[in-house]
Order: C-alpha cells, then sequence, then structure tokens
C-alpha cells in the first residue's frame, strides 16, 4: 500500500525529467522489503478449524521504478531523435548560392554603399554652397550691427536737439561715429583697405562712409547751433536779472553790467571772446533787445554823477568810471590818488571803494567765465569744434585779466589759471 502511494503521487505530478526519475527510482529501490508480502496466520485458522491454502506464487507484477525507467528512455530517445531530425533538416535547408546569385547579392550590397556615398556627398555640396555662398561671417554681423546703431545714435541726436539736450546729442553724436570707425567698416572712408583681413566687405565699408558724412555735415552743424543757443540764452538771463534790480546796485556792480551789455553786444556767443560778426548776424533779434535797455544804464549812471555835489570828486568820478570799465583798476586808483593829492579836502575815500569792489566783482565774473568755458572743454559731451572754443574762451580771459587789471592779488591767480588751461 505504501508503494501504492506513493506511485499514486507520482503520478498526479508532472512528468519528470530523467535524472529525478533516476533519482527516485534508486529511492525506491532502498525503501522495498519483504514486510510487503502478505502473511496468513495459521495458528489463528487452526483455532477456527478451517483450513487455509497458502496462495500460490504470482509473477510479480513490473514496479513503478521499472514502469518510469521505461518511460523515461522513452523520452530520452524521441528526444535525440528530434535533434538529429533537426540537424539534418537544417542541414539540408542549406544549399551553395549559384553565381548568378550571388551576382546578384553583390549588386544590393554595391546598391546600399553607392547610396551612402551619394548622400555623404550631397552632404558635403550643401556645406560647401553654405560656406562659401551663404554664410554670414562674424565680420559681417558687427559691420551690420554697428551700421544700425549709427542710425540709431543719428535718430537719438534728433530727439536730443528737440528737447535742448546737448549733452546728449553730443553724447549721441560721439557714439556714432565710433561705431563706424572700425576695421570691419574700413573705418568709414570711402576708399578702404582692401588688404586687410577685418574688412567685412567694400558695399558695408562705403555705405559707412555715406553715413558718416551725414552724420558731419547734418548732425554736428545742428548740435552746435544748439550749444550757441543756450549760451546765448544763459548770457540773457544773466543781463536781464541785471536789468531787474538796477536801482539796487551800486556804482561798481552798475558799471560791471554795462561792460557785460557792451560784450555781449559784440559777441553774444561768447561776450569775453571779442566780436564775432558771425553771431551778430545769428542773433540779431537778441543783441537788438539788450541795446535798446541799455540806455537805462546810461541814465542811471548820469542821475548818479549828478547827485554827487563834490566838484572834484564828481570829475575823477567821471575819468575813474571810463578806466573801470576798461578794466584798468590799478589805473583808475592812480587816477583818485592824483586828484586827492591835487584836492585834499575833498573825500575820495568812496570813490577809491567803487574801483576796489569794481575790481573785486569783475575778477569773480572773470573766474566764473573761464571756469565754465574750462568744464565745457573737458567735458565728455562737448563736440570738438566748441570743446576748442571753450579753451581757447578761457584762456584768453584770464590773459585779458594779467594784462589789464594791474593789480597783484589778481593777477597772480590768472596767471595760475593760464597754467592750469595750458594742460
Amino acid at each position: 500500500m505504501a508503494r501504492s502511494r506513493r506511485f499514486q503521487k507520482n503520478t498526479t505530478s508532472r512528468p519528470p525529467d530523467e535524472e529525478q526519475v533516476a533519482d527516485e527510482y534508486a529511492a525506491q529501490e532502498l525503501d522495498a522489503s519483504p514486510t510487503d508480502q502478505i502473511e496468513v496466520d495459521e495458528p489463528a485458522a487452526q483455532d477456527h478449524g478451517l483450513m487455509v491454502e497458502a496462495p500460490l506464487a504470482e509473477e510479480p507484477a513490473p514496479s513503478s521504478g521499472s514502469s518510469r525507467r521505461g518511460k523515461s528512455a522513452s523520452r530520452s530517445s524521441r528526444r535525440m531523435s528530434a535533434t538529429s531530425s533537426g540537424r539534418s533538416s537544417a542541414a539540408s535547408s542549406r544549399r551553395v548560392l549559384t553565381p548568378e546569385e550571388k551576382a546578384a547579392r553583390r549588386g544590393e550590397i554595391l546598391k546600399v554603399f553607392s547610396l551612402i556615398g551619394m548622400i555623404l556627398v550631397g552632404i558635403a555640396v550643401a556645406g560647401a554652397v553654405w560656406w562659401f555662398f551663404m554664410r554670414t561671417d562674424e565680420r559681417g554681423l558687427l559691420a551690420t550691427h554697428n551700421l544700425e546703431q549709427a542710425r540709431s545714435r543719428m535718430s537719438s541726436i534728433g530727439t536730443a536737439i528737440t528737447n535742448k539736450d546737448a549733452a546728449a546729442a553730443n553724447g549721441a553724436y560721439e557714439e556714432g561715429l565710433d561705431l563706424l570707425d572700425v576695421a570691419e567698416l574700413g573705418f568709414a572712408q570711402h576708399a578702404p583697405d582692401m588688404n586687410d583681413p577685418k574688412l567685412a566687405s567694400v558695399e558695408l565699408a562705403a555705405t559707412a562712409a555715406d553715413l558718416k558724412d551725414e552724420y558731419i555735415a547734418a548732425m554736428k552743424p545742428r548740435i552746435e547751433r544748439l550749444e550757441r543757443d543756450l549760451r546765448v540764452q544763459a548770457n540773457l538771463e544773466r543781463l536781464n536779472q541785471g536789468f531787474g534790480k538796477l536801482l539796487e546796485l551800486d556804482d561798481a556792480a552798475l558799471d560791471n553790467l554795462k561792460k557785460d551789455i557792451s560784450n555781449f553786444l559784440d559777441n553774444p556767443v561768447r561776450p569775453e571772446a571779442g566780436r564775432d560778426e558771425g553771431h551778430l548776424k545769428d542773433y540779431s533779434l537778441e543783441v537788438t533787445g539788450i541795446k535798446v535797455k541799455a540806455s537805462k544804464i546810461d541814465d542811471e549812471q548820469t542821475r548818479r554823477l549828478a547827485a554827487i555835489t563834490d566838484a572834484p570828486v564828481r570829475d575823477v568820478h567821471q575819468e575813474a568810471q571810463n578806466l573801470v570799465m576798461q578794466e584798468r583798476f590799478k589805473d583808475a586808483l592812480a587816477k583818485i590818488d592824483e586828484r586827492a593829492r591835487q584836492f585834499p579836502q575833498a573825500d575820495f575815500a568812496p570813490l577809491r571803494g567803487y574801483v576796489k569792489s569794481a575790481a573785486e566783482q569783475a575778477w569773480e565774473g572773470a573766474r566764473t567765465y573761464a571756469d565754465e568755458a574750462w568744464k565745457t572743454a573737458t567735458a565728455a559731451g562737448t563736440s570738438e569744434s566748441t570743446r576748442i572754443d571753450a579753451r581757447k574762451a578761457a584762456q584768453t580771459r584770464m590773459q585779458q585779466v594779467a594784462d589789464r587789471f594791474g593789480l597783484e592779488e589778481y593777477v597772480t591767480q590768472a596767471r595760475q589759471a593760464l597754467t592750469k588751461y595750458s594742460n
């Protein structure tokens, strides 16, 4: 029964492979014993008075172990047969190609390589076309960018002029010229160096040269005119302020105002620089307006002179006033001292104070004018022509002080300023 249960258990599982069958068979052989045979208890039979015959010996039934060995051998035989048949089938399926088939196969391979070669050649040709005919190199990109920016700066100049911002206009002007003055644009010359490796193209260089001409011919005069307009406006405002408080000015301030008016009537742009017919023509309306008002100063001076009751003082006052107008302050004081010796009873002290005050005010005005001109000359946003004019104006004014004033304290300061403005 035990063997029967093992056989049942084994038959219900999946078919084992050959090695597993062999192992199980060996284990079953070890488990087999004689106690599996059926035995009859004879004394028990005698007790019941029965005679029981021993069963006849039967042929042993095939064991489950031998049955499994047979099945395993059968499976192994079938697998070997299948493998052998598969190999023989694969061998039989391979056959030798005919020369025509080999040639056809070689032709197909050649077609594939030919197609690949044609693709590579096409890529190379497309790259060459782009490189030599379609590519824009860095020089061209920079040149085109600078041209666009230079045109933009020109528009900025127009806006700044409209807003009366001379510094912004000059700044945009200088930036525009700097953008054009590059090797990629041939330095904005009509005949650029053709051998310069940085030159982008002759066409771009010609465009840059034309744009530079437009800057110089159209933009520069407009900027310079704006600078002159602003200076004339500033001079007019200062003179009008003097007219507004005419009665409050002392004699020295009144004389300096009269001198400033006289200089403006000669040069409304830079009064201290001397007569300029061109500026007088450009600003004739402004000059005429100040000329009409100038008579007020003459009337005030006449009234004050008539108020002087002391005849010697009144007479020398007229002479001293003329010298003050010429900025000959040392000579004016000398003239007063001369009259004081002639008329010791007269009081010339107020007249001496007037001359000294006029000299001090004239120096302050001259120094302020020269400093402003120097700032204009050294400012970053000043045009070159204006820079030259401003530097010259500062030097000229200080030279006038050194030549005219005659008073050592002012002459020394003027010469120090001249040294500064000459560097």
